[in-house]
């Protein structure tokens, strides 16, 4: 079959005399209004995806802060009650002990706590060997338990208590060059 060109007519290409424009220009426009309608079917679909993942996502990022402030303030009461300890070991009576561990815990807490007395932690002294009250002279090392209660502000947004004590125990050696007996 030998193509000729009609006068006014376009170049034959080398696919055929204009089958192939027209079988293009068909399947072009089917695509568009295969897209065109299946757009339609989904119209609003994006903004219902939004509602149901936002809250979901929120709540994640909220998740997130609560447990970091929860880490940080486990932290800081750890390292108060630590800190504690260490001032406690070189007090001379058990009267001071309490007094300097109290100072230590409350400059390592400033502001933290909330609710307990005079928004400062609550300090126990214990010497050990022995039970709380027993003699400071003999034991051979000094446990301080820190507690505080803390509002966490991260889990209230969440739903959860927004109170929650804190407690750690911090243990150090008694100084031996340090004169606990009377006879000193």
């Amino acid at each position: 079959m030998r193509l000729t060109m009609a006068r006014g007519a376009r170049p034959a290409s080398a696919w055929s005399a204009g089958s192939a424009w027209s079988a293009w220009s068909a399947w072009s426009a089917w695509s568009a209004w295969s897209a065109w309608s299946a757009r339609q079917g989904q119209r609003g679909s994006m903004a219902v995806e939004f509602v149901v993942v936002a809250p979901a996502f929120a709540l994640l990022l909220l998740l997130i802060s609560a447990g970091g402030q929860w880490v940080s303030v486990t932290g800081q009461v750890g390292g108060a009650a630590r800190d504690a300890a260490r001032a406690a070991s070189v007090a001379r009576s058990p009267g001071e002990a309490v007094a300097q561990a109290q100072l230590a815990a409350s400059q390592d807490l400033p502001g933290l706590c909330s609710g307990s007395p005079a928004a400062r932690p609550q300090v126990t002294v214990i010497p050990v060997p022995g039970a709380q009250g027993a003699a400071l002279a003999t034991a051979t090392e000094v446990q301080v338990r820190v507690a505080c209660d803390v509002r966490l502000s991260a889990f209230a947004l969440v739903g959860f208590p927004a109170h929650q004590t804190f407690t750690a125990t911090g243990v150090a050696p008694l100084d031996v060059f340090v004169c606990r007996s009377g006879a000193c």
